[in-house]
């Protein structure tokens, strides 16, 4: 049975080395990214704001359609996606700015693992993975 790994942020940098890891351990790989590689065909490529709630959801929805419980031995999702923001003084940076960026590293992911979980909540083996640390269930 195969072997699952969402991950968010996974089309350059450390995200996409981390795909492609899992995918040398045997892992089918999504990636929900606003980029898309060309020519990477071991990774399963979702393009998607994670920033946007609907296209977020519909991502899943995606990944979701393609896979079960039945035949697959376990998923994890990694919350990879974030972003810098603008550098500067705080009183030089927009509120705009401020709140985007707390929207990509904060909000996104949580509104990621909470699809995850609803998608996942009667599987037996859910792994998911962000900056706070590592959840098992």
């Amino acid at each position: 049975m195969p072997k699952t790994l969402i991950i968010t942020g996974g089309s350059r940098g450390l995200g996409l080395g981390i795909a492609k890891r899992f995918h040398k351990k045997g892992f089918r790989v999504f990636s929900i990214a606003r980029t898309q590689l060309k020519k990477c065909y071991e990774i399963e490529q979702i393009q998607c704001d994670i920033s946007d709630p609907i296209a977020l959801k519909t991502a899943f929805d995606t990944v979701f359609k393609t896979i079960n419980e039945l035949t697959t031995e376990s998923i994890v999702l990694i919350n990879n996606a974030g972003m810098l923001g603008e550098v500067d003084t705080i009183g030089n940076i927009s509120l705009e700015s401020i709140q985007q960026t707390i929207h990509v590293n904060l909000t996104a992911p949580m509104q990621t693992s909470a699809l995850f979980i609803k998608q996942t909540e009667h599987w037996r083996q859910t792994n998911s993975m962000d900056l706070c640390g590592w959840r098992n269930s």
